[in-house]
């Protein structure tokens, strides 16, 4: 799903963005060290640049499971590694956060208790940031993404993760009778269930 979902936010900020940006895949490779097995990791991210220039705009990152270990994994230290890179750099840093598990990233301050978290970091501004939290209920937020000068533009995550879900088929291949990892609030249970589909 992750996979999906940068490609098709990558698809999306291209045809917000042309022709004055361009828009790329890049990878973030680290080797970690499993039961005694060396494993190579690839990582994708998204950068933003100027067109005719090789100065990154924007950087945006979708968290995966490794990023928010908390145990000092190879992952997350990587992505700490990279994230520190961008913030004493002047491309502005977009951080989406869809999972409810693991460790958030470090702040100066808090962030707000949410089920998911998107956070912009614009360099000029820096160390202040703007942060878009939700809730399992609620739609995910339209976000800015900043560009040059003061210029952005807005994208819906709510519809782009609903575009993603349906092109993919996620609702044919999702068993929505398993619990979630981390488990539901009951509160949040209910309201789930009576949103799942029902057998077909």
């Amino acid at each position: 799903m992750r996979l999906r979902l940068i490609s098709g936010l990558s698809d999306t900020l291209m045809e917000l963005l042309r022709p004055r940006y361009v828009v790329r895949a890049d990878e973030r490779v680290y080797v970690s060290d499993e039961d005694a097995v060396r494993f190579e990791h690839r990582e994708p991210f998204l950068s933003i640049f100027a067109r005719g220039s090789a100065e990154v705009v924007t950087v945006i990152e979708v968290l995966s499971p490794t990023n928010k270990r908390g145990d000092g994994s190879e992952g997350r230290r990587a992505y700490l590694a990279k994230r520190r890179q961008v913030l004493h750099s002047e491309a502005h840093l977009v951080e989406i956060d869809l999972l409810r598990a693991g460790q958030r990233v470090p702040m100066a301050r808090p962030l707000p208790a949410a089920d998911y978290v998107v956070i912009v970091s614009r360099a000029p501004l820096r160390p202040e940031c703007d942060v878009f939290p939700s809730s399992l209920r609620d739609p995910l937020p339209t976000v800015p993404i900043p560009l040059l000068g003061d210029e952005a533009v807005e994208v819906d995550l709510q519809a782009l993760l609903d575009s993603v879900y349906a092109r993919a088929g996620y609702d044919l291949d999702v068993d929505y009778g398993r619990e979630p990892v981390p488990p539901l609030s009951p509160e949040d249970a209910a309201w789930a269930a009576a949103r799942s589909p029902g057998p077909t």
